[in-house]
């Protein structure tokens, strides 16, 4: 009986039964946008880098799921007066933005912080590649959803 009573509650009732107070408020994305991270290195890429932050401002994606972490690689050119410019104009829109200078190797650390902010996608990006699609962050989750469903 008590098998039964426990395979109905899990099965059959809505979830918000189980855990009361889980029903997300008006508003609340939490539950719609996993928590994002973008690990850019950035190398002497000083003529790309207005483009790859224009694009992480008009990104289609809830800034506030987004945490960024932008690697300097190199100090031959003006990347790192950009990033820093930029990063005081718009650091209140996003979750974190954190830059990080002489890192040896900035995937591993990339996937480390991204795994300690308990992100549920990281994407690694080097400098020198331009992304064009401004929805690109839900394109690959469906893409993940058709490949597990």
């Amino acid at each position: 009986m008590r098998l039964a009573l426990a395979t109905w509650l899990v099965l059959l009732s809505p979830a918000h039964s189980l855990f009361p107070g889980a029903i997300p408020d008006e508003g609340d994305i939490r539950h719609i946008y996993p928590m994002v991270q973008i690990s850019m290195g950035l190398d002497s890429h000083a003529h790309v880098i207005p483009y790859l932050l224009g694009w992480l401002e008009n990104i289609d994606y809830p800034k506030s799921r987004l945490h960024l972490m932008l690697y300097l690689l190199a100090k031959e050119d003006t990347t790192a007066d950009q990033v820093m410019w930029w990063k005081e104009s718009v650091a209140s829109l996003f979750a974190s933005v954190t830059i990080v200078e002489r890192e040896e190797n900035w995937l591993e650390a990339g996937l480390r912080s991204a795994r300690l902010r308990r992100a549920s996608r990281v994407l690694l990006i080097t400098g020198n590649t331009l992304p064009l699609r401004g929805k690109l962050l839900q394109f690959n989750f469906w893409i993940i959803l058709e490949y597990i469903i």
